[in-house]
């Protein structure tokens, strides 16, 4: 196998790169040539910069019994505010609309969070289970991707389930199994990338 110490986020600085061309054109009635279209390897790596950027969120999900916030502030090269709600039982992280958590790339890139996740709480092994479909966004330039959950538990360790993601055409499945390295399979083409949940470094398949 092959590592490829090219940090997500570097991939998703160039493609706020190419989105910001994509649109400099200032004449709107202007022909806009199209954004290039997602690669199952670019797809690779967007589906590891969102388990990079769940697997530093997820402790918060459980780290209070009552309303909370938390506010990054470059730690993880992440800026922004997630909000925290329990009652029931029942855990709520998001943000705020209008107001993603920001990705910072070591490029300057950035990279927009819009999280939703809801989920089970079990007070004694501090975790929340998600709800199947809990998810959210990501955007980083024109490129949109989608992400939802299956199983998925948070606590104050690495995630342990399953985390689907759709960018473009491709479909992404990230595994967590409780350790800090998640595997990425897309379209299940039958190679496995994997991602380290603490540094978000990508290794590809050989």
């Amino acid at each position: 196998m092959t590592t490829m110490n090219r940090s997500l986020a570097a991939l998703l600085a160039l493609a706020a790169l190419l989105g910001l061309l994509a649109g400099c054109e200032s004449d709107s009635v202007a022909p806009h040539d199209a954004i290039p279209a997602v690669t199952a390897d670019d797809a690779a790596y967007q589906a590891g910069v969102v388990a990079y950027a769940v697997g530093r969120v997820g402790p918060y999900a459980v780290d209070a019994p009552a309303k909370a916030t938390h506010t990054f502030t470059g730690e993880f090269g992440l800026t922004g505010t997630v909000f925290v709600e329990f009652a029931g039982g029942q855990s709520h992280m998001y943000t705020a609309e209008g107001a993603p958590l920001v990705y910072t790339t070591e490029l300057g890139g950035q990279t927009m969070f819009d999280i939703d996740l809801m989920g089970t709480v079990n007070v004694q092994a501090q975790t929340v289970t998600l709800v199947e479909g809990s998810g959210g966004t990501v955007t980083s330039g024109d490129y949109v991707v989608a992400f939802t959950t299956t199983g998925l538990v948070l606590g104050m360790g690495y995630p342990d389930g399953v985390l689907m993601v759709t960018a473009g055409s491709h479909s992404g499945v990230v595994t967590f199994d409780g350790t800090n390295v998640a595997t990425i399979v897309v379209d299940d083409n039958g190679q496995t990338w994997t991602v380290n949940l603490d540094t978000g470094a990508v290794t590809r398949p050989s």
